[in-house]
């Protein structure tokens, strides 16, 4: 007889499907009670585009690139006013803003203990970051400098015609022979005319620059505009059940895994031992049978009949083979 080892884990946990099953079903419930406990952070989203703020906008070389790092740019304006506390808004949770690869589209998200309160911190965000750049377009819009440039216009205009009126009177006097003060005065005239005019000039040179300058920056010739308003993304709550529901089943099934290994070794211990399995004896040599034999026949001849062997069966035809040349010694003995 040889003894069988243990069953292997796997295969108790097998043995007990209801206790595997009961045990699962438990840790689930467990983790979506768990979930539905712990607070939960809802996160809304609101999107704002860099576009155009002329139709030639798209006429300067580099625009589509310009806008993307625009949005970027401005994607780290929100992350560095959040991050110092500046913009973020009351009970917010987390703030956050970045554009959406290969486009100038800014992604900004505002995280918060309720559905309403992050989609108020998405809005109350995204209408800071408008607010912040229309204040920043003021000094970069190409028609405040053009408007500049035309009210610099009739100045230097007037200026332009003072100064040859003098310069005809200054020469007049001079060809007319007057005399040396007079000469002196239109002289006079005409330099106060000559300064007067560079100034305006000055002016007027320094509004077409900068129009000529923010004509073509990016920044000057984009607006931002809000695309899609704030909104709530995701649900949590589901996310979290599944989450903790199958952490909750993994654990259901490590504690059905152990009780089942307790359980059937508990079963072992109770019947003695390991479980066994028969198996066949080995044939033990000729001598040893028939002395065996021989031991066992008398004992059994003179108690009579019992429970052992009947008297009459008959035994293995090998078993006579190998013991019938003793059988003939002792007939020639006797």
């Amino acid at each position: 007889m040889t003894r069988v080892g243990p069953r292997s884990p796997l295969r108790s946990l097998v043995a007990h499907p209801i206790l595997t099953a009961v045990l699962a079903i438990l840790g689930i419930l467990a983790g979506i009670a768990a979930a539905r406990s712990i607070p939960l952070t809802y996160t809304a989203e609101a999107r704002l585009a860099v576009v155009s703020a002329t139709n030639d906008a798209y006429s300067i070389p580099g625009y589509p690139l310009a806008a993307r790092e625009l949005a970027a740019d401005y994607s780290r304006w929100v992350q560095n006013n959040a991050t110092g506390g500046a913009w973020a808004p009351p009970g917010s949770v987390s703030v956050s803003a970045s554009p959406i690869p290969d486009s100038a589209v800014i992604r900004v998200e505002v995280g918060g203990r309720s559905p309403e309160q992050a989609t108020q911190g998405a809005q109350q965000v995204s209408a800071t970051l408008l607010k912040t750049v229309a204040g920043a377009q003021a000094q970069h819009d190409p028609q405040r400098a053009f408007r500049d440039f035309s009210r610099q216009a009739p100045g230097v205009a007037l200026a332009r015609a003072q100064l040859q009126q003098a310069e005809t009177t200054y020469n007049r006097a001079i060809g007319a022979g007057a005399s040396a003060s007079r000469i002196r005065a239109a002289g006079s005239v005409v330099q106060k005319a000559r300064v007067k005019l560079a100034e305006l000039e000055l002016k007027q040179n320094a509004a077409a620059s900068l129009y000529q300058r923010l004509y073509s920056d990016t920044q000057g010739a984009s607006t931002l505009k809000q695309i899609v308003p704030a909104a709530p993304v995701g649900t949590p709550e589901r996310t979290a059940q599944m989450r903790f529901g199958v952490l909750g089943a993994a654990a259901g099934l490590f504690c059905a895994l152990l009780l089942a290994v307790a359980l059937d070794r508990r079963r072992d211990r109770r019947r003695g031992g390991e479980p066994v399995s028969p198996t066949v004896a080995p044939i033990a040599p000729a001598d040893s049978q028939h002395s065996t034999g021989a031991m066992a026949t008398a004992p059994t001849a003179a108690a009579g009949p019992g429970p052992g062997p009947r008297p009459d069966a008959k035994a293995p035809r090998s078993h006579l083979r190998e013991h019938a040349p003793d059988r003939r010694a002792e007939a020639d003995t006797r």
